[in-house]
């Protein structure tokens, strides 16, 4: 091994720099023609965040295999080499035709690597890019399917993927052109540690994560089923469901922000919409069952889609509107939709299940995993404490900060919008008791121009989302059957807390804003007093801080 500055060794390309000691070592990765554990380096295939994949002779065998070298500081980490070789080893005993068959694994110096079938193909991600407007849906439903088949095999066997995405499953074609699927990089692609957080291929990879996976929650079968369904929205549509320039903002839309339609891209899928809304439901319990269920209703709905597809187009996606699932299935419900948390009753905090609170049938303990952010990294556990601000009721502590109550003044409201009952449904009370933030119909706009949508059957959940990266999301969620609501004094990892009694014309109540500042943004929660309106919690997030929600919404709000 070589001492050196960094940069380039004998003209070769250096891993990065490795601390031994008082001294940075850096560790030369394999080049052409190398010998490197056994094998003889014949190229490079790719690269990626976590390593670095060499086409390579066996040392002893007539085969090439993809040899894929991680990076040092992988090798460096016990717990990440331990679960490494682990998986390795389960990886290795998955025979299955759309699984890529791995042959070996070890370390070599600095290096963990692993030797896998070369496939001489493309990556589905590739193929996306060479249709942007998407791949034609028989195709895009024939990959998930291979691909569910490879993941189901692994799930019955114990091993979850962890990074499926297009980048992961590798398309090659048999003698009579057809499409042959391989799933790659099982358990081993990938780290979510505070480092790997700021490199562009997890950045990548957060396109395609579950909110489980930022907020500590336990993973399973339905984590890959989550990742599957953004793969599927992705080939159809040529974009990832919830496209972002930064990892708060794609984290904040896969806690926050409800599916998004691939109808809104092109109509002729609109039978894929309920499909889609299942994958990405926020709540595990709430998706399909296995990757194959997803695959069989995917397939469904490509028999009921539109047979001669038109031409491909864009188009600004219209607001978001409840959804429900195939037949047979669970609906879309305000958990799966958003982790934005139920109001509960100040008297008597109500479960899910009763009456007058909107949520999902089964445990409201796995419900709230997700809402709970443990350490992954740290940008990703801001993003999920941000979930828990708003639950519960303000009467169970002690306010942090109790300031004397500012009366704000707004100019007199104009005319209320007529409401349009028919087109709101059962939501039309909510829209009532708030005449000039939310728009009259679904179609139209509200405050700031934000647009809004109904998030379940009952009526008890407006969710309008920001219109931009530093824009302000809105949910308004109301108890149906009127009974007073408010926040918890809950406050897990938020700092620059406030809370503070408010007065204006149309009434009073009391607010509180906080601040997440790894994560960035600030959630603000309004709860109100008089009777009009205590039904109802008011929350708005988004921005750099809290404050910057206090300034920039609530003190023009029109509540």
């Amino acid at each position: 091994m070589r001492r050196d500055g960094g940069g380039i060794l004998d003209g070769r390309a250096v891993a990065p720099a490795v601390l031994c000691g008082w001294e940075e070592v850096v560790v030369r990765l394999p080049g052409a023609g190398d010998v490197f554990a056994g094998y003889r380096i014949v190229r490079r295939l790719g690269a990626g965040g976590m390593g670095t994949v060499y086409l390579a002779e066996h040392p002893r065998l007539p085969r090439r295999d993809a040899v894929k070298v991680l990076d040092p500081e992988l090798a460096a980490d016990p717990g990440y080499r331990a679960r490494f070789e682990r998986e390795a080893e389960l990886a290795a005993r998955l025979e299955h035709p759309n699984v890529v068959a791995v042959y070996d694994r070890g370390r070599e110096g600095e290096f963990l690597w692993i030797a896998m079938r070369y496939v001489d193909g493309v990556d589905a991600g590739e193929l996306v890019a060479a249709e942007p407007a998407g791949l034609p849906a028989e195709r895009a439903v024939g990959i998930v399917a291979a691909a569910a088949r490879g993941l189901d095999a692994a799930h019955r066997r114990g091993l979850l993927h962890r990074d499926v995405k297009p980048a992961n499953i590798l398309v090659s074609t048999d003698d009579d052109g057809a499409d042959v699927v391989r799933l790659t990089d099982f358990g081993i692609a990938r780290s979510l540690d505070a480092a790997a957080t700021t490199s562009g291929s997890v950045l990548a990879s957060f396109a395609y994560a579950a909110p489980e996976t930022f907020a500590g929650g336990p993973l399973d079968a339905r984590t890959d089923v989550y990742a599957l369904g953004c793969t599927l929205y992705e080939m159809l549509t040529g974009a990832v469901p919830f496209a972002r320039r930064s990892p708060a903002a794609a984290m904040q839309a896969h806690l926050y922000e409800p599916p998004p339609r691939p109808s809104a891209t092109h109509p002729a899928l609109a039978a894929f919409d309920p499909v889609i809304a299942r994958a990405l439901a926020k709540v595990p319990a709430h998706r399909y069952g296995s990757c194959g269920e997803l695959a069989r209703a995917a397939t469904a709905a490509l028999a009921a889609n539109t047979p001669h597809r038109s031409a491909p187009h864009r188009m600004a996606p219209p607001p978001p509107s409840a959804t429900t699932g195939p037949a047979g299935g669970p609906g879309v419900t305000p958990a799966d939709l958003s982790p934005a948390p139920h109001p509960t009753a100040s008297a008597q905090p109500r479960t899910p299940s009763e009456p007058g609170i909107a949520g999902p049938a089964g445990p409201p303990r796995s419900a709230r995993l997700l809402l709970i952010a443990t350490t992954v990294a740290a940008l990703v556990v801001a993003a999920a404490v941000a979930a828990v601000l708003v639950r519960g009721n303000s009467t169970a502590g002690t306010p942090v900060a109790t300031p004397s109550p500012a009366t704000i003044t707004t100019p007199p409201t104009t005319t209320t919008p007529t409401i349009t009952t028919s087109a709101w449904g059962p939501a039309a009370y909510i829209v009532a008791a708030f005449p000039d933030l939310l728009p009259s119909e679904p179609t139209g706009t509200g405050y700031q121009g934000m647009r809004c949508a109904r998030n379940d059957d009952e009526g008890s959940w407006l969710h309008c989302p920001a219109t931009t990266d530093d824009g302000i999301n809105v949910n308004i969620r109301c108890d149906p059957s009127r009974a007073p609501v408010t926040y918890r004094s809950d406050t897990l990892g938020l700092t620059d807390i406030h809370e503070e009694p408010w007065t204006r014309p149309s009434g009073s109540g009391t607010i509180r804003w906080a601040t997440d500042d790894t994560a960035g943004f600030g959630l603000l929660d309004v709860a109100f007093d008089d009777p009009d309106r205590h039904f109802c919690l008011v929350s708005a997030s988004g921005g750099s801080g809290g404050q910057d929600v206090y300034d920039r919404w609530w003190r023009s709000a029109p509540l």
